[in-house]
């Protein structure tokens, strides 16, 4: 089964109904409810979610949005769990934990987490426009955006520690609530987890209701300035991989539509076809028509 993120058609709603509505545009029932959710219209969604029995594939933290959050403000990086500080993690066990208590009342399995960042300087956004406008080369923004780290294997350690912590009190509360996190790997080097991370987290908390939540536009762009192969990454993951975020990317710019941009898709089907849960990720310029044949292709290869 193949969902799709309300983050599709999220920004701006003002109903339940409404948003649900906008969603059937896409043509696919099942949904991943994300962070541009307020609270207002996530209570309306539920039981309209419940009497339909619509499908909830995910939850991605932080769903709904907290009060006195303005909406443009929503993010799954809101407060992070890598913080040193003390009260911005509390924070973010606290709602994070909300979130589980969400997809626990609706009977959703995986809670989709962003575990944080080191705090540290960034070069990346200006490395994308430049490479974007045909600036630099592959080669160079490969270089530029390596120039920070040393700056995070100084820094890392001290908010991984931060990360751990914090996870060591969501777990019992996942366990309580019958959800599993899912650990999203990011496109970005400041983010948590590198996957050298991921393995060390997994390690800590084998047994306990966590996994890996793999982002194929993140792999394919982390891939394409030097990481590690995506085929690689599934392989790795295999039997421990929650569920996909489904979305393919145009040099360094993700959530495009599938077979709008440069993922081969056809390629990766095999690696994917046992991750019981699917989700096309894609951003609100994405038109209709362009999902419709994103899902024809997803459901060609066998997702």
């Amino acid at each position: 089964m193949i969902g799709i993120s309300t983050a599709w058609r999220a920004t701006g709603a003002t109903s339940g109904e409404g948003l649900l509505t906008a969603m059937d545009e896409s043509g696919v029932e099942a949904l991943e409810l994300e962070y541009r959710i307020s609270a207002p219209v996530f209570n309306q969604l539920v039981p309209l979610l419940k009497t339909s029995r619509r499908p909830v594939i995910s939850i991605h933290n932080f769903c709904p949005i907290p009060p006195d959050v303005p909406p443009d403000k929503a993010s799954g990086d809101l407060f992070s769990l890598a913080s040193l500080d003390q009260d911005i993690r509390k924070e973010a066990v606290k709602w994070t934990t909300r979130t589980l208590e969400k997809a626990n009342d609706l009977e959703v399995e995986v809670v989709v987490l962003h575990l944080g960042q080191v705090d540290m300087d960034t070069n990346l956004p200006e490395v994308r426009t430049a490479f974007s406008n045909k600036e630099i080369t592959l080669e160079e923004a490969r270089l530029r955006v390596a120039q920070p780290v040393p700056e995070r294997q100084a820094k890392a350690p001290k908010h991984l520690d931060a990360v751990l912590s914090s996870l060591d009190r969501l777990v019992n509360a996942a366990a309580r609530l019958h959800v599993h996190l899912g650990l999203e790997n990011r496109n970005h080097l400041r983010n948590i987890p590198t996957y050298e991370e991921l393995d060390l987290i997994l390690k800590t908390f084998a047994g306990a209701p966590l996994g890996y939540w793999h982002d194929v536009g993140h792999a394919q762009t982390v891939e394409l300035l030097g990481g590690p192969p995506q085929l690689e990454t599934l392989e790795k993951y295999k039997g421990r991989t929650l569920g996909l975020h489904l979305h393919d990317t145009e040099g360094l710019r993700d959530h495009l539509a599938p077979g709008r941009g440069e993922v081969y898709f056809e390629g990766l089907a095999k690696y994917m076809k046992d991750i019981p849960r699917r989700v096309m990720e894609v951003s609100r310029r994405v038109t209709a028509e362009e999902v419709h044949q994103g899902v024809q292709l997803l459901q060609r290869i066998g997702l």
